[in-house]
């Protein structure tokens, strides 16, 4: 991760690892920056979260919206929301209805 002066942060996927992908995702600097594991996961206020295979090794972007309720990022794609109170992810669907 490489941080801005603008407060930003780019985040480089590593090439050599995957050579299809030639990524560049920018986060805000506000944005909590966490790095998927080999097993889909990440880890958030020692907790162990899954999200999803594909992003293994990917960079995604964790926004408070609201107090304990955050948005997963992609770049700039939405996947959904977690709850702080029951650290249950909850796609586009279960969030917008909260």
């Amino acid at each position: 991760m490489q941080p801005r002066l603008d407060g930003s942060v780019i985040v480089v996927i590593d090439e050599r690892r995957n050579p299809l992908c030639k990524l560049r995702c920018r986060y805000p600097g506000y944005f909590i920056v966490k790095r998927v594991t080999n097993a889909g996961t990440f880890r958030f206020k020692k907790r162990l979260l899954f999200i999803a295979n594909a992003l293994i090794h990917h960079p995604i972007g964790l926004e408070e919206i609201e107090d304990g309720v955050w948005s997963i990022f992609f770049c700039h794609v939405l996947l959904g929301r977690l709850d702080e109170r029951d650290y249950v992810l909850r796609g586009l669907r279960s969030a917008w209805k909260n």
